[in-house]
């Protein structure tokens, strides 16, 4: 059984290769937020609105990114799928269309980058530099071998599938706007 389970961990680490997922910044740090406030009994008895300003949102993230993905489904990452992305260019869409954030007013990349999930300046070595203090080679490798590196290839997966529907989806309604271009000509 551990065997089997060695194996799988070397499979699965030659599988992650440099595949790597950006993060929409706006759909993380709402789903970080949501975790980090986690709304108790207490919390839901009363939502009367406070009068005091509320301070801006923490960006200094205290969770690691696959449990940040996983809190907003309770560990399914179908929803994370929807907001993790293969390209820059789909974030930048992402923003565009269901944010209203143009991105045009961004200077160059790197705010995408730093929102990369295993980049060397992305969220998880940002995370492990906070929560380690100390880094060591293989402190990477470790978060992956905790099972990280399952979900992770999960995620990948399910953010193929989302792309996919989705391209059926724009499929569908541009043969159906074409239909009925032909219908009324």
């Amino acid at each position: 059984d551990e065997l089997f389970g060695n194996r799988l961990q070397k499979y699965l680490n030659k599988c992650m290769g440099s595949q790597d997922l950006y993060c929409c910044p706006v759909c993380y740090t709402e789903a970080h937020r949501r975790l980090e406030h986690q709304e108790t009994a207490e919390d839901v008895q009363d939502d009367e609105p406070d009068d005091e300003e509320t301070e801006p949102p923490n960006v200094e993230f205290i969770h690691d990114p696959m449990t940040i993905l996983g809190y907003v489904d309770d560990s399914e990452y179908k929803l994370a799928a929807g907001f993790c992305f293969n390209k820059i260019v789909q974030v930048k869409r992402h923003l565009k269309e269901d944010h209203s954030i143009q991105p045009k007013g961004l200077e160059g990349n790197d705010l995408f980058k730093r929102f990369q999930i295993r980049a060397s300046d992305g969220l998880l070595q940002r995370w492990l530099e906070k929560t380690r203090h100390t880094l060591y080679q293989g402190n990477m490798m470790s978060y992956w071998f905790q099972g990280n590196n399952e979900v992770f290839m999960y995620t990948l997966y399910l953010v193929g599938q989302y792309n996919l529907a989705k391209e059926k989806v724009k499929n569908l309604s541009e043969n159906d706007e074409t239909q009925d271009d032909e219908i009324n000509e």
